[in-house]
């Protein structure tokens, strides 16, 4: 098993489902159509002085609509936001390997 985490600055609002590609150079990353691949996501924000984002939960409700591992290692993850503005989001992948 393996975790990463994703961040991302800006997951649009208003109900559209965004997709991200992720890949990863790492060997560790073994992804293809069999990977068996759960994720969370989440609101983060960043803290003067701390240069780790933190989780956060506001008032938008966020979700994972799809995972989709792909056989040349990238993996599509498609979210959505019900917030009327973008939302800085961080998705963490758990792959079982």
């Amino acid at each position: 098993m393996s975790l990463w985490t994703y961040t991302h600055p800006l997951l649009p609002g208003g109900n559209e489902v965004t997709a991200f590609d992720i890949f990863s150079s790492d060997p560790s990353w073994h992804i293809n159509r069999d990977s068996f691949v759960l994720a969370n996501i989440c609101e983060y924000q960043t803290i003067p002085g701390d240069p780790r984002p933190r989780p956060w939960s506001g008032a938008a409700s966020l979700q994972i609509k799809a995972i989709i591992p792909q056989d040349d290692g990238h993996l599509i993850i498609q979210a959505e936001s019900d917030w009327s503005t973008g939302l800085p989001i961080r998705i963490q992948i758990f792959i079982f390997d």
